[in-house]
Order: C-alpha cells, then structure tokens, then sequence
C-alpha cells in the first residue's frame, strides 16, 4: 500500500454516482492518516501494532471497489439521470 495506491483506490470510489459513503471516507481517512505516519516515523512503536488493521482496512476498500464496478448502480448515470 503505497500513496499513489492509496489515491488510485479513492479516485475508483468516488467515480459512484453519490459519492463515497461516510464510511468509505472515514477509512479513507484512516489509510491516510496510517500512511502519513509510516512515512513520517516510521518507527513509530504503535505502527507495527497498526500495520494488519490498515492492511485489513485496505483490502476492504479494495473489495468495495470491485463491488461497485460490477454493480449495476455503478454504472455511468450522473446524479440527475438516476432521479
């Protein structure tokens, strides 16, 4: 999981009509501020503790995003055309 990852990640989940949910922002956020850490102090002692958390954070957004690209509510519409 990389910064460049991380964006590519938030850029696919924020194409849905809508936006992202709350959710989604907030582990976004969280992944964010995981990696600001790592890269700041990455001898952080509580790094090595949260490394699985974000690794497992990471791979649901991951999941997340293949879900809405193969959901059909992902598809192209704007929010307009779906009112």
């Amino acid at each position: 999981m990389t910064r460049d990852e991380l964006n590519m990640l938030s850029a696919r989940l924020h194409e849905r009509a809508g936006g992202a949910p709350r959710s989604v922002e907030q582990a976004l956020t969280a992944l964010d501020a995981y990696l600001a850490l790592s890269e700041t102090r990455p001898d952080y002692p509580g790094l090595a503790m949260e490394s699985r958390r974000a690794a497992d954070l990471w791979d649901a957004l991951q999941d997340a995003a293949a879900a809405l690209a193969h959901s059909p509510a992902a598809a192209t519409t704007t929010p307009t055309e779906a009112a």
